[in-house]
C-alpha cells in the first residue's frame, strides 16, 4: 500500500516540476505593446491573455508548444525550454497585410444618359432612413415552414382550419424550407469567417489552402462555440476555438490519407 502512495506521491512531485512558470512581453513588429493576446499551450489546452502592458504568466512545461493569437496579427508558436523559466520572453508578432478593395474603372461614353445608369446613387428613401436611424429590412426575408402544432392543431381547436399549413406539413413543403434555410445560415457563417480570417491562419496551422472552407464546416459542426462567437461576433473567441479543432482535423486528414 506504501508504495502506491510513494508512487503517486512522486508522479505528483514529477507533473508540478515539470511545469514552470514563464513570464514575457508581447508586441508588435513595430514596437507597439499588444493586449488581450490568446496564448494557448496545445499540450494541456490551457488558455492564458496578455494584460493592458503586453505582459503574460503562463504555466507550461517544457517542450510545450505556446501559440500566441491575435486579430490582425500572423500566429506565433514558441517551444518552452528549461531555461525560459529563468529569464522573461519577448515575443513579437507580425500584422497581416491587408488587402485594398481595387478601385474599379469606369469607362464613361461622355453621354450624360447612358453614364448616369453607371454611376451609382443613392436610393433618396435609404438616406432618410440613415439619417433617421430606421432599422434596415432583414437581409434574406424569408416565409415562415408552417408547424404542425401552432399553425394546425391549435387553429383546429379554435375551430378554424388552415388548409395551406396541412398542405405545407404533409407535403413536405415546411421540411424543405427548414432545411434550405438551415443551409443558407450554415453557409452565411462560413462566409463570415472567410472574409474576417486571413486564409494563412488556417494554412500556418498546418490545413492545406484547397481545404480551408472544408475545416471551416468540419468545425462549425464540432465546434459550437464557433457558432457561438459568430452570433456575437467576437472574432476572439472564434480564433480561440478554431485553434481546439487543428489537432483534430489533421489526425482526420492522416487518417483519410
Amino acid at each position: 500500500m506504501w508504495k502506491a502512495f510513494v508512487l503517486a506521491g512522486l508522479l505528483m512531485w514529477g507533473i508540478s516540476f515539470s511545469q514552470q512558470k514563464i513570464s514575457g512581453k508581447i508586441q508588435s513588429e513595430d514596437g507597439d505593446i499588444l493586449n488581450a493576446v490568446l496564448i494557448v499551450d496545445m499540450a494541456t489546452n490551457e488558455r492564458f491573455t496578455s494584460d493592458d502592458s503586453g505582459n503574460f504568466t503562463v504555466s507550461a512545461g517544457v517542450g510545450d508548444e505556446l501559440r500566441f493569437i491575435r486579430t490582425g496579427f500572423m500566429r506565433e508558436s514558441y517551444i518552452v525550454t528549461a531555461a525560459d523559466a529563468s529569464q522573461p520572453l519577448l515575443m513579437t508578432l507580425t500584422r497581416l497585410v491587408e488587402e485594398i478593395e481595387p478601385v474599379k474603372m469606369l469607362h464613361l461614353t461622355g453621354d450624360i444618359d447612358k453614364d448616369s445608369k453607371t454611376l451609382h446613387k443613392e436610393n433618396p428613401m435609404d438616406r432618410v432612413n440613415k439619417e433617421i436611424d430606421v432599422p434596415a429590412p432583414p437581409e434574406k426575408p424569408r416565409e415562415k415552414p408552417s408547424e404542425t402544432v401552432n399553425d394546425i392543431l391549435l387553429p383546429v381547436l379554435a375551430g378554424q382550419l388552415n388548409v395551406q399549413a396541412i398542405y405545407d406539413v404533409v407535403s413536405g413543403k415546411s421540411r424543405k424550407q427548414r432545411s434550405l434555410y438551415q443551409y443558407e445560415d450554415f453557409q452565411d457563417k462560413v462566409k463570415w469567417i472567410r472574409e474576417r480570417i486571413a486564409t494563412e491562419f488556417f494554412t500556418d496551422a498546418g490545413i492545406p489552402e484547397n481545404k480551408v472552407d472544408e475545416f471551416i464546416q468540419f468545425a462549425l459542426l464540432t465546434e459550437p462555440q464557433i457558432s457561438r462567437a459568430i452570433k456575437e461576433k467576437n472574432i476572439d473567441k472564434a480564433l480561440l476555438n478554431f485553434e481546439t479543432v487543428f489537432p483534430v482535423y489533421i489526425e482526420k486528414m492522416k487518417k483519410d490519407e
